[in-house]
């Protein structure tokens, strides 16, 4: 290990600065921490149920993550640059997590064009290799680590859709939206399953109601 390593301040993610790759991968380790603004702008922007079912599934990788780490108690391969256990890396768990429902749900979603959904899994699943690459390349886990976190994450996320898909099944997600008070509170609705792009929907709306005034007004 090169011990001029320097770190980003607010991240304390440790990388090399004469590395050129050190940089822009730590940089990339940020990425789950951005994941979590999206969520939470997401579900203040939109306020859907889809957005809250996707969140719990994460917080509950999460838990299994630790709770892994807990078991296996595989140190990291320089314990210099982080605290904890390494064995599976959370990091890879995560992304995998993230890509993997995605991928699925996208999938699961005809409204989309073939071209969008090509587009969009390829994009998950570049952020999920680029992460979990990032954490190999800054020692901050063995190959292994990764390989195991990928596996969980995507094993979890596949399996937390198809969870999902049985709980509005049954009727679950329809019970929670009419009974629980938190969804009228927060005015959340269940549309993402069913609407394509909210932000084509919203534009020929605003389309539509544009031309109506225009209308208006020359007579």
């Amino acid at each position: 290990m090169d011990a001029r390593l320097t770190h980003l301040d607010f991240t304390h993610v440790f990388y090399d600065p004469s590395d050129l790759l050190s940089l822009p991968l730590a940089i990339s380790s940020l990425i789950p921490q951005l994941i979590l603004v999206v969520y939470t702008t997401q579900f203040f922007c939109r306020r859907e149920i889809e957005t809250c079912l996707m969140v719990a599934g994460q917080v509950l990788s999460e838990l299994l993550n630790e709770l892994l780490k807990s078991v296996i108690r595989q140190p990291r391969p320089h314990l210099e640059l982080g605290s904890g256990y390494g064995m599976p890396s959370a990091h890879a768990q995560f992304m995998a997590f993230y890509a993997a429902y995605l991928t699925a749900w996208t999938l699961a979603h005809a409204h989309f064009s073939p071209l969008k959904k090509a587009l969009r899994i390829i994009w998950v699943v570049g952020l999920g290799a680029l992460v979990s690459y990032s954490r190999v390349y800054l020692n901050y886990h063995t190959p292994a680590q990764v390989a195991v976190g990928i596996a969980v994450g995507v094993l979890f996320g596949l399996g937390w859709h198809r969870a999902v898909l049985f709980m509005r099944w049954i009727g679950l997600v329809d019970w929670v939206l009419d009974h629980v008070f938190l969804a009228d509170w927060f005015y959340v609705k269940d549309t993402a399953a069913t609407s394509g792009s909210f932000v084509e929907d919203e534009y020929a709306q605003w389309k539509k109601q544009r031309a109506a005034t225009r209308s208006k007004k020359a007579q």
